[in-house]
């Protein structure tokens, strides 16, 4: 069975299961196993890393104006961020304790620092000025929902979905036996395309040190 849609996983996972009382439980096994997609999860019995592949990087601007702003859509992890500013100033992360403990936190000027809190960045110093915030980072994939509901890790790695929504079907079930061997290959899956994604970012290039100016 070719797994391409929300559907199709609905009727794999169904039909794995064979048990046709649980598939309206099925949606909710697929949002719990989105979860541990883009958080990891350190249950005792689960544990796996988040994922962290390039199909998930997209870029936005952000309008810095104010000491905060809001979250992009469906963010997770910053991977680069700095103000389009003449000279480029990057935007360096804080934790939020050491954040408002120093001057940063407090004083006006372009910024240079940031944290997150809640469902927000919070700058220092204070913008004295509007900026344009230019940043990469993780997203989580558009969940699953309605039936032609498809995503970049479906449409490459529909086993790791499979996996997945198996063992939290099989747990619900009370077959532990199952349910271990489908979380296995669901951790397996994600490890999988994580070192893949490193080891292509890499790609065996020797390490090389530049100037500020991007000279060797």
């Amino acid at each position: 069975m070719t797994i391409a849609t929300c559907a199709d996983l609905k009727a794999a996972a169904a039909t794995y299961m064979a048990r046709s009382d649980l598939t309206s439980r099925i949606p909710e096994w697929i949002a719990n196993t989105e979860t541990r997609i883009a958080y990891g999860s350190r249950e005792p019995n689960f544990i796996c890393e988040p994922l962290r592949v390039r199909a998930m990087e997209t870029s936005a601007d952000v309008t810095i104006n104010a000491q905060t702003a809001a979250l992009p859509t469906r963010y997770l992890q910053s991977r680069r961020f700095y103000l389009n500013s003449s000279p480029i100033q990057e935007l360096g992360y804080v934790v939020p304790d050491v954040f408002w403990r120093t001057y940063i936190s407090s004083d006006t000027a372009r910024p240079t620092r940031f944290t997150v809190e809640g469902e927000n960045f919070v700058f220092g110093p204070i913008p004295d000025a509007t900026y344009t915030g230019k940043i990469l980072y993780y997203q989580k994939f558009a969940g699953l929902s309605a039936d032609g509901d498809t995503n970049w890790l479906l449409t490459n790695a529909p086993g790791v979905y499979l996996s997945g929504v198996l063992a939290e079907g099989f747990a619900y079930a009370r077959k532990f036996d199952l349910a271990a061997a489908r979380q296995t290959a669901f951790v397996g899956g994600i490890n999988a395309l994580n070192l893949a994604d490193k080891a292509d970012r890499y790609s065996g290039s020797p390490w090389q040190a530049f100037t500020d100016s991007g000279n060797p």
